[in-house]
């Protein structure tokens, strides 16, 4: 070991004194239903430098890489506006994982996700660095969570976009995975407006989905699969 554990007490003491405050700082975030009065974004950014700089200075000091502050920066609060309410809050719940561990940010993760869901339709627009679509670092039934909500995000986006219906599910998939590689790729919210625009050129929304579903899957969209349904409602050949 190269540093004492005097050394390594006085550092981790800084450091678990700036998490607590960022942690405490962003609780009216993390529990809304508690009434909280709240602070405004530029102090919790400040809360969250504070910790970032500790975090960073104890590596440093200790030739460690405990902390990985560069791989874990604050995520950007939306607006603080109603449409984007769900959205700060789970900010809130990535803020707590960062600074004190995801056991920590467990109990506040279920709560955050369902209030996104209570705005889908809403958030499914929302850029992809907010925080409503942030999926990175989580393990387990956490995991397992976000990425459930994250095919809720990608479903509502379709059905909006192309207005597909329920039956046909699969090709609902291949189309909001087009939207999001389109979003990705282009990596601006406005780039993605400009995507939306461009499919509803097609000769309709039906029209989109169909030349999707053949270029995708490479069969014709109302074709029979070996089952006798058409080939976008069977599960097993269309999957």
């Amino acid at each position: 070991m190269a540093y004492s554990s005097e050394e390594f007490n006085t550092h981790n003491s800084l450091v678990e004194t700036a998490a607590i405050q960022v942690s405490r700082g962003i609780r009216f975030l993390l529990c809304p239903e508690e009434g909280l009065p709240k602070i405004s974004d530029a102090e919790i950014v400040k809360l969250y430098d504070v910790w970032g700089d500790y975090a960073r200075a104890m590596d440093i000091s200790l030739k460690m890489t405990w902390h990985s502050v560069a791989n874990r920066p604050m995520i950007p609060l939306a607006p603080d506006e109603d449409h984007y309410k769900p959205c700060r809050r789970m900010a809130a719940v990535i803020m707590e994982r960062n600074v004190r561990g995801e056991l920590s940010a467990t109990p506040y993760l279920k709560g955050a996700v369902e209030a996104i869901r209570v705005n889908i339709d809403s958030c499914a627009f929302h850029p992809l660095t907010c925080a409503c679509h942030y999926r990175t670092g989580w393990t387990f039934d956490n995991e397992k969570l976000v990425n459930g909500l994250r095919w809720d995000l990608e479903q509502s986006l379709a059905t909006q976009v192309t207005g597909t219906s329920a039956k046909e599910h699969n090709v609902m998939k291949c189309a909001c995975g087009a939207c999001h590689a389109i979003r990705e790729m282009n990596g601006l919210s406005e780039m993605y407006e400009k995507s939306l625009d461009k499919m509803n050129s097609y000769g309709g929304d039906s029209d989109f989905v169909k030349k999707l579903f053949e270029t995708v899957q490479g069969v014709k969209y109302d074709s029979k699969c070996p089952h006798g349904d058409p080939f976008y409602a069977c599960m097993s050949c269309s999957h």
